[in-house]
């Protein structure tokens, strides 16, 4: 199995969402999975033009002579996308180009799926599952509806199923794993990678796990209160 993952992080190996991929991708590698990781923060990826010459034109092929040329035969290739987006107000901005720039992976011929229509893939997409690993600071998992509903679109026009992976409250994430409290989700992210390879899905128990509140919501605001008072 091929897998390519995507750390949408400006940290890019640093940080939570290194983090989180770090121990994800070791269970999929352990399991027999082929993984290259890539970090839009380091390339250049100019937005799209939307002028869609890659349907019409010169099918497949996008005209901007940028690093998404080298990530398409990637993209074409992987039989798994893992996408990891930290969660600010929105996403951010080379995660957004990148995704925007998925254009010449569609046709551009429309088909009814449900009660939507959407562009039918290329041939030739070895896609078979998306994988979305979310983190954010915040306390509640509504914070991650805005990437979720990105997700649940891409891999809806792909076709494919999507996993969500999600993880809240990561700013007492690194002292709850000191402290030895946060090791099952530890155990968790790894046993997602290896059950993805393996079966083509989490267990929901596995993503409860890996979702589980570390702390109350109110330690978390105080936390962030704390925070901005130390930078002043």
């Amino acid at each position: 199995m091929r897998v390519l993952a995507i750390n949408g992080s400006p940290s890019t190996d640093q940080g939570i969402t290194a983090f989180l991929f770090t121990h994800l991708l070791e269970g999929m590698q352990g399991a027999g999975a082929d993984v290259e990781i890539v970090y839009p923060h380091s390339m250049t990826i100019e937005p799209c033009a939307g002028e869609v010459s890659c349907w019409w034109t010169n099918p497949g092929h996008c005209f901007i002579k940028d690093d998404m040329q080298s990530l398409y035969p990637k993209l074409l290739s992987a039989e798994v996308w893992v996408l990891g987006i930290p969660v600010y107000v929105g996403m951010p901005g080379e995660m957004q180009n990148l995704l925007n720039r998925l254009v010449p992976l569609l046709t551009g011929l429309p088909e009814v799926c449900g009660d939507r229509v959407y562009m039918r893939p290329r041939p030739g997409l070895a896609l078979h599952h998306v994988v979305l690993v979310a983190n954010c600071g915040g306390w509640e998992m509504g914070n991650f509806d805005r990437v979720v509903t990105v997700a649940q679109t891409l891999a809806a026009t792909m076709r494919v199923p999507l996993t969500c992976i999600l993880r809240p409250q990561t700013c007492v994430l690194s002292t709850s794993i000191a402290d030895g409290k946060a090791q099952d989700i530890v155990d968790a992210l790894a046993e997602a990678g290896r059950s993805l390879v393996r079966n083509g899905a989490v267990p929901l128990g596995i993503l409860e796990i890996i979702s589980r509140p570390l702390t109350t919501r109110d330690e978390v605001i105080a936390w962030y209160e704390r925070r901005l008072l130390s930078k002043r």
